[in-house]
C-alpha cells in the first residue's frame, strides 16, 4: 500500500515549478539515452514539436565497454577492438588505441543496424579489417562487414538469414583468399552452419551443417588453420552434451570429428584452438576435479587427445582462449584467482607447470574477456568490469615480471543518463543523472544555455545520499531544490534531499524506513506549507 508522508518544517516546503522554462518560449527536456555515446541529451523544442534541437549531448571521454569474447587486433601499429557496448545506439562500437595512449571511437555498430551485446572480434586479411555481428542487420540475424580505419567507415558485405546461416559466432578465419566462420542457426537441423565468404566477389556460400547429435552445436569463437584444414570445437551436443573437437576441409567440405570432450572428462570448450609445437591446445569450462574444466591437447599426427591440466579451486578459469608464446600458453580468465574476478595465468606443456601470474582487482579492471594479444614481447587484453569508472580496462601485461599496466579506463566520471524533468532557475537548467559521477551513482548537473557549458555540481553516493533512479526531478522552494531517491540511505529505502545552488551544498533531510514508507516515487508537491509525496512500498 502506498503511504503519504508530510513534513511540517518550513525548511522542507516546496513551490511547484513547471518542466518547461518560463520566458524563453521553448520547451526543454532531457533523454536518458541517445547522443553519440547513448548517454542522453538535453534538447529544446517549440510547443508544437517543431524546431527540435539537441542542445547538449552527455558524452564519454573514453567510450565503450567490452564483453567476454571481445579481443584486440593489431593493424598499422595501432590496436583495434569491437566492443559489445558503447556508441550512439548503445549496441557496440569499434575503438582504436594509438600507442601514444589515445583511445578513439572509430565507428558505431548502430550505423549498420547491428544488434546488442556483440561478443565477436575483428580480423585482418589482405590489409583490410573484417568482422562479424551476431545479431541485427536487415533480417536481425547478424552481418559480415568490412571496416576502414582511416575514416571509420563500415560496409556490410553480407546479411545473415534463414537456412543459409544466421547469428554468426566469434570472428573470421582466412584461408586460400577466402574467409570462413560459423553460425549458431540455419542449416539442415537449424543448429548452425560453416560458411565461406569470398571478399573478391562478395559471394557467400554455406559449406556444411552442424549436427547436434554427432558433432555438436554452438561453435567456438573461430577456426584455427593447420595443415590445410580448419580446426574448431563445439560447446554443446555430441556425446553427453559436452561438445567435440573437429576438422573441416574447405576443399571437400568434409567435417571430421576427432573426439568428444566427455571422453576426457571435460565439456563446453571455449574460445578457439591454439597451435604450439604442432599440437592444438584449448580450454574448457566444465569437467575436471572441481568442475571448472581445464586445458586440453590434441595431436593431429597421432590423433590423440589428452588432459593437460584441470583447473583447481582458486585458479583463474572460465571463458579462456590460450595464447602461445616462447613455448608457453597464456590465458586471461573471467573468474577465479585471488579475488574471484579473474586473472592471468601461464601453462608450460613441457613441464606441465601451471602458474597463476596476476589476479584482477578493481584498479586493474576485473573479469578478463578471455583473449590476450602478443605484441613486442608484451601481452595486451581487455577486462569487462571495474577500473576507475566501472566499465573495464585495456591493459598491458609483462610475462617476464608479471606486472600489469592499465592503459585505458573505459568510461569517465562525467554525469550521464539524465532522468526526470529539468528545472529552470536563474537562467540555468538543473537536473539529475543516474550514472557517472565520483561514486558512479549519478549526481546533479547544471546547464547554462548562454554558454553551452554542462557542469557536474554534486555526485550522489547511494549509501549516504541515496540515488534517485529513473524518476528524478526537483521541486523548488525558497531558492532551494528538493528531491527524493528510491534507494540508498541508512535503510537502503530512499532519502529526501535538499540542494542549495548558491552554496552547492547537498543535505540529506530524511531517511525512509519500512515503518513509515519506502522507495518514494515521483516529484514532490507543496501545499499550504507542507510537503507531500508518495512511497511505492
Amino acid at each position: 500500500m502506498k503511504k503519504i508522508f508530510t513534513f511540517l518544517s518550513i525548511l522542507y516546503c516546496f513551490a511547484a515549478a513547471p518542466a518547461a522554462a518560463q520566458g524563453i518560449y521553448q520547451l526543454w527536456g532531457s533523454t536518458p539515452g541517445g547522443g553519440p555515446d547513448n548517454a542522453g541529451v538535453i534538447f529544446s523544442s517549440r510547443f508544437d514539436g517543431s524546431g527540435f534541437k539537441v542542445q547538449e549531448p552527455f558524452t564519454i571521454s573514453t567510450p565503450g565497454a567490452a564483453a567476454p569474447g571481445n579481443k584486440l587486433i593489431q593493424y598499422d601499429n595501432k590496436f583495434y577492438a569491437l566492443l559489445a557496448y558503447g556508441g550512439s545506439g548503445g549496441t557496440g562500437m569499434i575503438g582504436e588505441y594509438n600507442q601514444n595512449g589515445t583511445w578513439t571511437r572509430k565507428a558505431d555498430l548502430f550505423t549498420i543496424k547491428a544488434g546488442s551485446y556483440e561478443t565477436g572480434g575483428l580480423m585482418v586479411f589482405n590489409n583490410k579489417i573484417y568482422g562479424l555481428c551476431g545479431s541485427g542487420g536487415l533480417h536481425g540475424e547478424g552481418v559480415l562487414f568490412e571496416f576502414t580505419p582511416f575514416n571509420g567507415g563500415i560496409t556490410v558485405l553480407h546479411h545473415f538469414s534463414g537456412a543459409s546461416g544466421g547469428y554468426p559466432q566469434g570472428y573470421l578465419t582466412a584461408y586460400n583468399n577466402k574467409l570462413y566462420g560459423s553460425t549458431s542457426s540455419g542449416g539442415a537441423q537449424d543448429e548452425g552452419v560453416i560458411f565461406e565468404f569470398d571478399p573478391a566477389s562478395n559471394i557467400y556460400t554455406k559449406k556444411a551443417d552442424y549436427n547436434p547429435a554427432t558433432l555438436g552445436y554452438i561453435p567456438g569463437d573461430a577456426f584455427t588453420l593447420y595443415n590445410g584444414r580448419l580446426w574448431g570445437v563445439t560447446k554443446f551436443g555430441a556425446l553427453n552434451n559436452g561438445g567435440a573437437l573437429f576438422s573441416f576441409d574447405p576443399a571437400t567440405s568434409i567435417i571430421s570429428k576427432k573426439f568428444n570432450f566427455s571422453d576426457i572428462d571435460m565439456g563446453r570448450p571455449c574460445g578457439s584452438l591454439t597451435i604450439l609445437n604442432n599440437r592444438l591446445y584449448g580450454a574448457s569450462t566444465s569437467g575436471g576435479n572441481v568442475g571448472f574444466g581445464g586445458i586440453f591437447e590434441y595431436n593431429p599426427a597421432t590423433d590423440q587427445e589428452a588432459v593437460e591440466y584441470f583447473f583447481a579451486s582458486g585458479d583463474p578459469h572460465l571463458n579462456v582462449h590460450l595464447t602461445a608464446y616462447l613455448g608457453k600458453l597464456y590465458g586471461s580468465a573471467l573468474t577465479g584467482a585471488a579475488f574471484n574476478d579473474g586473472g592471468i595465468f601461464s601453462y608450460d606443456p613441457a613441464g606441465n607447470i601451471f602458474q597463476q601470474m596476476f589476479s584482477f582487482q578493481n584498479s586493474s579492471g576485473t573479469r578478463g574477456t578471455g583473449y590476450l594479444m602478443m605484441n613486442n614481447n608484451t601481452l595486451y587484453g581487455l577486462t569487462t568490469d571495474e577500473g576507475n569508472f566501472g566499465s573495464g580496462t585495456l591493459f598491458a601485461f609483462s610475462h617476464v615480471n608479471a606486472q600489469l599496466q592499465t592503459l585505458v579506463h573505459f568510461g569517465d566520471a562525467r554525469l550521464k543518463t539524465p532522468e526526470g524533468p529539468l528545472l529552470y532557475y536563474n537562467h540555468k537548467f538543473y537536473g539529475t543523472a543516474t550514472t557517472g559521477g565520483n561514486y558512479r551513482d549519478g549526481g546533479i548537473f547544471e546547464y547554462d544555455p548562454a554558454t553551452g557549458v554542462n557542469s557536474m555540481k554534486v555526485s550522489f553516493n547511494s549509501t549516504v545520499t541515496g540515488q534517485p533512479g529513473t524518476q528524478g526531478g526537483f521541486t523548488l522552494f525558497n531558492n532551494k531544490f528538493y528531491l527524493v531517491t528510491r534507494r540508498g540511505g541508512s535503510a537502503n529505502s530512499g532519502t529526501l534531499l535538499e540542494y542549495d545552488p548558491a552554496t552547492n551544498l547537498l543535505t540529506k533531510r530524511h531517511d525512509f524506513v519500512p515503518a513509515s514508507g519506502t522507495q518514494p516515487y515521483a516529484q514532490l508537491t507543496v501545499l499550504n506549507g507542507k510537503l507531500y509525496g508518495t512511497c511505492s512500498q
